[in-house]
């Protein structure tokens, strides 16, 4: 900023505070060191200065540079105040103390505790060598306890970097230049001039509306001060992450200098999307500042359940989608729960080897009882291990059971792992036939239910790309109109593949094909953050699934698919929020993967009643005529910790005892994205590795990939469909749809 925007030295403002000199500036204020006259003591004084719209004039007062920008001036004084104000009521060593606020030269000042040090960018610079790990937790263990304090009162900094937190001479560090004000006024004028920070600021803070923002947020750009303090390099800006992550892992560049844990906390802060960081400092600290290294990598787990069920929907039993969901498993026995009707989860059981379960009691919800907030994610580290032995562990002669009744008791086995591997006679089988450039960061893709057609959104851009699924060759692209970036978030294509349907800033929009005209709209919904589609394997129903990150509950609405467009026929509430989903072929069943619990679980709507909850982080998809379920993720004691690899299983639901499972060796989180139109294979990946496997769903075989695909281009593949039994279309971060062929 212009020296000559600032106050003059011995400026006295409301007869109390002398002026002087500037100790730094921003687009939406100026600090000064300023004398308190009366006390004859130091403190900062930071001034209300929007340099975009406001103007200091010849009286030394700050005004709005015009008429137009009065309203948005105005707001953003009212903001800074309330910031003051808020800020006034947190006692913490790493808050910088706020002792007062008022108002002169028509703007607005905050009076806060003069804080010697200097700022973490140049404690770095000035160290000449990387910080220990011991430096490191003085610093980052007052941060975490400061933030918690914060988003406690539902207060998110939105501007934590190295350059706003003061390195005491103790080593302490005190947290300045907080940026609710600034967003505030970025809502209401629809500018980010000055509130994100290249390498610091998560991309959900690169849109105008704050809705996808939360402590997660906070909890990315400490992340990302962080890897700036192990690495000694800022992190690449997140909007370039989002389709293109070349970034190098903490726990790699560092590797050996600090702890384990450590270094994997960071990571998993800084994952692109939101619901794979933590989702609070609880979850964070755990493993951030955990000091052995076997305690690192646990999240808390909390000791209660909840899976509410559904309330009754008032339409007629005939639409009611039913459910059930899924069941994964375990690399070891553990407890699981019964859920009587209408009920809430029992207290959580310890795990234990094949524990035989007690017949669940009827419960009565209690509306009182809270879910703790929890998130694991992994770091990312893709290896091929050896061949090992099969992995289907068929009950024993002493534990063989009948299939269980819906209620009864379940045992689990527990089950031999084994790890994956693809010969060259298999990965030779599947080859790259050809390649089509799409553009515009392609994130989402969804194939009509006869597998003649993929969609996929272009996040960057706001499109819809349209294409045939065996040539590649576009269809249509549609632009839309009322998009701001990054807002899509799932898509589904209808069956007679004229009609698409996205859901766009949270709502529901249905668009023609060929006149590439919005058809439909159904708004969002209150409290709804997040969401995704499922069209039925018959194309006559359309599953939205809108969940709240802050409530931590989920809605499934379900639609009949006419003619005429979307006819609603029932939402069903859920009491935690649903973060993957599949059905059966006629609507009775559900696979949920549920958070903060960490859980699979299998509903059954016809019975009204949670049948099966198993702690599994994981996603699920029916195959093999819905008579087995594939999973990806972290079942049993390993849920919720992001350092251990992730599994891929098979799991028979008319006996959960017969479960063949297998060790990626990857750290990464995988996904079940799509399952044959046979049901018999399963394309596995995720959007970080840049590969897919395609794995049989069968108890029969041993379990390991049949194929791995791998496209060479460096990038993330954000999705994989298939498009016949033979046939995968894969979407990557080089913009390129590509087609394989066995």
């Amino acid at each position: 900023m212009d020296s000559r925007h600032a106050l003059p030295q011995n400026t006295v403002l409301d007869g109390a505070y002398r002026v002087e000199r500037v100790i730094g500036s921003g687009g939406f204020g100026i600090m000064y060191e300023a004398e308190d006259i009366k006390l004859r003591t130091k403190v900062a004084l930071k001034e209300y200065y929007p340099d975009e719209f406001g103007e200091r004039d010849g009286s030394m007062s700050v005004r709005a540079k015009s008429e137009r920008h009065q309203k948005t001036f105005e707001w953003g004084r009212s903001s800074f105040l309330e910031e003051a104000q808020t800020l006034a009521r947190f006692r913490h060593p790493s808050i910088v103390r706020v002792t007062r606020v008022f108002e002169a030269l028509s703007t607005a000042y905050m009076v806060m505790d003069f804080e010697k040090g200097q700022s973490l960018e140049g404690w770095l610079k000035g160290l000449g060598r990387p910080p220990t790990q011991g430096e490191l937790d003085r610093i980052a263990g007052p941060l975490l306890d400061a933030l918690e304090i914060m988003h406690g009162e539902n207060f998110l900094h939105r501007d934590i970097a190295p350059d706003n937190i003061i390195v005491r001479g103790d080593g302490t560090p005190v947290l300045l230049d907080f940026g609710a004000a600034r967003r505030a006024v970025a809502e209401m004028s629809r500018t980010l001039t000055g509130i994100v920070k290249a390498g610091y600021s998560p991309h959900e803070q690169y849109a105008t509306d704050s809705r996808l923002q939360g402590p997660w947020s906070d909890l990315y750009a400490l992340g990302g001060t962080l890897y700036r303090a192990v690495t000694g390099r800022v992190p690449d800006e997140a909007t370039l992450r989002v389709t293109d992550d070349r970034m190098a892992l903490a726990s790699h560049a560092a590797k050996g200098q600090y702890r384990s844990g450590f270094l994997g906390g960071i990571d998993g802060c800084l994952k692109v999307r939101p619901v794979e960081r933590p989702q609070s400092v609880g979850q964070l600290r755990t493993m951030l500042m955990a000091k052995s290294e076997a305690a690192a990598p646990q999240l808390p787990i909390p000791e209660t359940r909840k899976i509410a069920a559904p309330l009754k929907p008032t339409v007629p039993t005939r639409y009611l989608v039913a459910g059930a969901a899924i069941v994964a498993v375990l690399g070891g026995a553990y407890a699981g729960f019964e859920h009587a009707r209408r009920s809430v989860g029992s207290p959580a059981h310890q795990p234990a080897p094949a524990q035989q379960l007690a017949d669940a009691a009827p419960l009565k919800p209690r509306a009182d009882q809270e879910v703790e907030a929890k998130r694991p994610q992994p770091a990312l580290e893709a290896a091929v291990p050896k061949q090992a032995q099969p992995a289907v562990s068929p009950p024993t002669p002493a534990t063989k059971q009948q299939a269980p009744s819906p209620g009864s008791a379940i045992r689990i086995e527990p089950v031999r792992r084994a790890p994956w591997t693809a010969s060259a006679a298999d990965v030779s089988a599947w080859r790259l036939k050809s390649t089509a450039r799409l553009g515009g960061g392609l994130s989402e893709t969804a194939v009509s239910p006869d597998r003649t057609t993929v969609a996929v959104t272009g996040r960057r851009e706001g499109s819809i790309h349209v294409i045939d699924s065996l040539t590649l060759k576009p269809r249509a692209k549609i632009m839309l109109a009322d998009y701001r970036s990054y807002s899509l978030e799932a898509i589904a294509i209808l069956a007679d593949n004229k009609r698409t349907v996205v859901i766009n800033a949270g709502r529901l929009e249905v668009y023609d094909v060929a006149s590439k005209a919005q058809v439909q709209m159904i708004p969002s919904q209150a409290d709804y953050d997040k969401g995704h589609l499922l069209l039925s394997k018959d194309g006559q129903h359309l599953y939205w699934i809108r969940s709240s990150i802050n409530r931590q509950q989920s809605t499934v609405g379900t639609y009949a698919v006419v003619p005429e467009g979307l006819l609603h026929e029932a939402d069903l509430p859920f009491e935690v929020r649903i973060d993957s989903f599949d059905v059966t072929a006629d609507g009775a069943r559900f696979i949920l993967g549920t958070y903060p619990t960490n859980s699979a679980v299998l509903y059954d709507a016809r019975a009204d009643r949670v049948i099966w909850e198993r702690k599994c982080d994981c996603s699920g998809k029916f195959g093999a005529d819905d008579r087995l379920i594939v999973f990806a993720g972290r079942p049993g004691e390993t849920a919720g910790d992001y350092e251990k690899p992730s599994v891929i299983g098979i799991v028979d639901i008319a006996d959960p005892n017969r479960i063949a499972t297998f060790d990626t060796k990857t750290t990464e989180t995988l996904y079940v994205t799509d399952v044959s139109p046979d049901g018999l294979m399963a394309a596995v990946g995720s959007t970080n590795i840049g590969q897919v496997m395609i794995v049989p769903i069968s108890l029969d075989t041993r379990l390991r990939p049949l194929v791995i695909l791998k496209d060479n281009s460096g990038q993330s593949i954000s999705g994989a469909t298939f498009v016949g039994q033979d046939a995968l279309v894969t979407m990557s971060g080089d913009n390129n749809a590509r087609l394989w062929r066995k």
